[in-house]
């Protein structure tokens, strides 16, 4: 341990803390209970019960929800830290949840996306901590709400667990609500001149009070995330089978929550229809067009939105820790200054256009009209973009959702099965979920590689040529199968249903690395 933190920031004076644990007090979720719309996804880990919603209702109505549970947790009042990378902010998911928040005061936090930027200088950054320690000293605690992927609820709560905030996490993507939610796992990478050299080598341990997923925000998804989700989960469907059976049931025995939690993942083949639609959904040219539009009009709104002169002084303030009073500011105002508090995007970076080039001139009631109006149309695209989803056929409309929350639903109590009792810190059950990461994890870093390479020689990679974590594990299990087979330990029909897994999910091409080599 200490080799790894000497490695990321040198040589540090010896230091001793001591620090009362707090109760841990999850989000109380007993006002959803028989809600048509809001499903609850059972898991324990530690012996702590995680509460985990599913909302199938519209996005309104889903942050709606979200906000009357906080309120009722935090009475007085609370400060939303809102954490979301490039694309979610471009879409506008992170100005949404600080909306619907309907907070005094609060801070939209965009930064850099992805498995490259999974380190400390991105996240932990002094505007940041600045936020924290002003919210804590008043009577609105600061609350932690990561929206976006896994690596933003991995790095953002790994902030939240090191300065002790309440945490939630607000999953846009299958793999963040099903896998990186529940392994509870927050951490950095050591990551040297954008190159991963090891993957979450410095983290910690530290539980969200809620995991609230809105369906409408994964309907955003790349189909690389989708083939991701399928992919992880090929290794646990290999690794469990019908767990609720009679077979599994003497299988799993000594599995203190295998009864509790048991899962089926027989119920995820039964989805593949469900998950070729919403593949189907995603690729299709209206769709792109769509969402290409909304991102277009999101990375005009970061551009304007960090030129603007009020940034700068929020800024200057926040580092020295004083952020400036909300009093007597106008509502807009208000909500302008919740986001000026946050960093500048790649997006904001990339995109000065001269459409919306900040001339000196510029007024900033100008900025803030020609922000508003900006918003208000990304708004009317996003209500186009969902409306797109509602007019497809109610057969696969329905498929599309009810793949989605089973996957979600199969997965994580697949994993209450081994955490719901046991040791968090284990390692030895533990490394069941770790099958074929070996193989992913090392084609992943390597095709990382070549990504950085590519775009430090101008190359364009093609989105069909991405291959995330989740897809590189699905093709390990693959490997892991072939290689059981030469072995002679994999043969038969067992061999032919382990392979079948990846390949039953794999009519759009998601598992092959033949564009990566193109």
């Amino acid at each position: 341990g200490k080799f790894s933190v000497h490695a990321v920031f040198g040589e540090l004076p010896t230091k001793k803390s001591i620090e009362k644990v707090r109760t841990w007090y999850p989000v109380d979720i007993s006002s959803e209970e028989d809600k048509s719309n809001v499903i609850e996804i059972p898991f324990k880990i530690g012996g702590l019960t995680l509460p985990m919603l599913t909302h199938n209702g519209s996005c309104d109505e889903a942050l709606e929800c979200l906000a009357e549970l906080l309120k009722a947790k935090y009475p007085k009042g609370f400060t939303p830290i809102v954490s979301c990378g490039e694309t979610c902010d471009a879409l506008g998911y992170g100005q949404d949840m600080l909306d619907a928040m309907n907070q005094e005061d609060g801070m939209l936090y965009s930064h850099k996306s992805g498995e490259t930027y999974k380190r400390y200088d991105n996240y932990a950054t002094d505007r940041l901590l600045a936020t924290i320690n002003k919210a804590k000293s008043g009577i609105a605690p600061p609350v932690v709400l990561a929206v976006g992927g896994g690596v933003n609820g991995n790095c953002i709560g790994l902030v939240a667990g090191m300065t002790n905030c309440d945490f939630i996490e607000v999953p846009t993507t299958p793999m963040h609500y099903n896998d990186a939610v529940t392994s509870a796992k927050k951490a950095f990478s050591l990551v040297v001149e954008d190159k991963i050299l090891s993957k979450n080598i410095l983290g910690c341990f530290y539980l969200p009070q809620l995991a609230f997923c809105v369906n409408e925000w994964l309907l955003t998804i790349s189909t690389a995330n989708a083939h991701a989700t399928v992919g992880e989960a090929t290794k646990t469907m290999n690794m469990l089978g019908v767990a609720n059976s009679m077979v599994g049931a003497n299988d799993f025995r000594n599995i203190t929550g295998a009864v509790e939690f048991a899962s089926d993942f027989t119920k995820i083949l039964e989805e593949v229809e469900g998950f070729d639609n919403l593949v189907e959904f995603i690729e299709s040219s209206a769709t792109l067009k769509k969402k290409k539009n909304i991102i277009s009009i999101g990375k005009k709104i970061a551009a304007l939105r960090d030129t603007t002169p009020e940034q700068e002084n929020a800024r200057s303030n926040l580092v020295s820790g004083l952020p400036s009073s909300n009093r007597n500011m106008s509502t807009k105002e208000k909500k302008f200054k919740k986001v000026f508090g946050s960093v500048p995007s790649m997006a904001s970076l990339a995109t000065l256009d001269s459409d919306i080039s900040s001339s000196e001139s510029d007024s900033e009631q100008e900025q803030n009209d020609d922000l508003e109006a900006l918003m208000q149309e990304r708004k009317e695209l996003m209500k186009n973009f969902r409306a797109s989803f509602y007019n497809m056929s109610t057969q696969k409309k329905d498929s599309i959702l009810s793949f989605l929350t089973t996957i979600n639903r199969e997965i994580v109590c697949a994993k209450a099965m081994f955490l719901a009792y046991s040791d968090p810190f284990e390692k030895y059950r533990a490394l069941l979920f770790e099958y074929a990461h070996t193989l992913g994890h090392g084609v992943e870093a390597f095709a990382n590689d070549l990504y950085l390479k590519a775009r430090k020689c101008g190359v364009d990679i093609a989105p069909e040529a991405l291959r995330l974590h989740g897809q590189c594990v699905g093709m390990a299990v693959l490997w892991a199968g072939e290689m059981s087979k030469n072995l002679g330990k994999l043969t038969g029909e067992g061999y032919t249903l382990h392979q079948s897994f990846p390949y039953l999910f794999n009519r759009n091409n998601g598992f092959s690395f033949g564009p990566l080599r193109e």
